[in-house]
């Protein structure tokens, strides 16, 4: 965590102010009377008494506030001292007196730039510095800057009340403060703070749609919610799963099946999507299919899976199906491109079976097992290695 921040920050403030007097050696000669205090000054920091310096400068600030000629250089002796003194009790109290000095507002942006990036160690002393300085910073681009690096702390943290908490959150991590509003449960607000996707930059549109949806179920208007969740381009398993339940209860076919071979990409959810399949194929009677996707869900211990078997055990005692044994030896994308494959291989006892979203192109009907591996093994020594034995089910005339 710590790595990723402290390079955002540098890479965000590196380059957004002239910063060559940090570099730059101090000439007191020029810009300093000579008073004891200031040759003191002077004399320690150069010789590196960093928190002596520091102390000395900020009481000849507060000694002799009206002399504007030697406030810059003392400010920036109390800026290096505290940088060089590696302090972090030098560094925050440095920000408290500089947050409340009448200076130029560019020479305190300068300063706070300065700060983050020449004294940040850690990414809580990083949070620290910022929530110190951001209410005092003038310039626009800076604060976004500032801002932007907080929340994605604060995001970092989980510390979703702080995210909240800011009304003119930079565009860069709005989406932090809608997931924020979405892990508080507070939906109704969500709701309202993205109603006109206008305002929302393009490459969030899709996720706020995505958590405009979820608020949306979450406080029951399922219907809206489901709209969303369809204009939705990328659509991840739960959502699909959603849709293939909710339509299924609409008895809206078409869109179940749509939604369940999208689904069907996700092998985790088998056992759901091949059982809801195969109910598609059962209740229009064509068993034959059903049975096929039953299969594949019967293989998962899941509820789903259970559900499957029992259904294979009530066709298989029906007397509606009859089972038999035979070898896939190729899928194809379309029947057309399947028929073609079985005339170019010049295959006898061989047709095409739906398979998932293809064609398997299926040889020979066995009513063993230890038949068709005999089969196999012939097509197998004829060139077809990825041949495998399925169980599969047809109408009895």
């Amino acid at each position: 965590m710590e790595k990723k921040f402290l390079a955002l920050a540098l890479v965000i403030f590196i380059g957004i102010y002239n910063l060559s007097y940090g570099k730059e050696k101090l000439n007191l000669n020029k810009d300093f009377s000579r008073t004891k205090l200031l040759i003191l000054t002077k004399g320690l920091y150069e010789d590196g008494f960093y928190s002596l310096a520091y102390h000395k400068a900020k009481k000849y600030l507060q000694t002799y506030p009206e002399d504007e000629k030697n406030r810059e250089a003392l400010i920036k002796i109390m800026l290096y001292s505290a940088i060089k003194s590696r302090s972090d009790d030098l560094i925050f109290d440095f920000i408290n007196f500089v947050n409340n000095l009448d200076i130029s507002d560019d020479f305190k942006d300068k300063i706070y730039a300065t700060v983050i990036k020449e004294s940040i160690k850690n990414d809580d002393k990083l949070k620290q510095i910022l929530e110190k300085i951001i209410p005092f910073v003038k310039d626009k681009e800076l604060k976004k800057r500032f801002l932007t690096a907080l929340i994605n702390i604060y995001f970092e943290e989980k510390n979703y009340k702080k995210i909240i908490s800011f009304d003119n959150i930079p565009k860069e991590v709005f989406i932090y403060k809608i997931i924020a509003l979405y892990k508080l449960g507070m939906y109704k607000e969500l709701i309202k703070e993205t109603e006109n996707l206008k305002n929302i930059p393009k490459e969030f549109v899709e996720s706020v749609n995505y958590y405009r949806a979820l608020s949306f179920y979450k406080l029951g208007k399922i219907n809206k919610a489901v709209n969303y969740f369809e204009s939705l381009k990328n659509k991840n398993p739960e959502i699909l799963k959603l849709l293939v339940s909710y339509y299924l209860r609409k008895n809206n076919i078409p869109k179940v099946k749509k939604y369940a071979y999208e689904l069907s990409k996700y092998k985790d959810y088998y056992d759901f999507t091949y059982y809801i399949l195969g109910y598609l194929e059962d209740i229009q009677g064509n068993y034959d299919k059903a049975y096929q996707y039953y299969s594949i869900s019967s293989k998962y211990n899941t509820k789903y899976g259970i559900m499957a078997k029992k259904r294979i055990k009530e066709l298989k005692k029906s007397g509606i199906l009859r089972t038999y044994y035979s070898v896939r030896i190729a899928l194809s994308s379309s029947k057309a491109n399947a028929d073609e494959f079985i005339k170019r291989k010049k295959l006898k006892n061989c047709f095409i079976k739906p398979y998932k979203n293809f064609y398997g192109i299926y040889c020979g009907k066995f009513k063993t097992f230890k038949s068709a591996q005999k089969y196999l093994e012939l097509l197998i020594s004829k060139g077809f290695t990825d041949a495998l034995i399925e169980e599969l089910a047809e109408l009895k005339k």
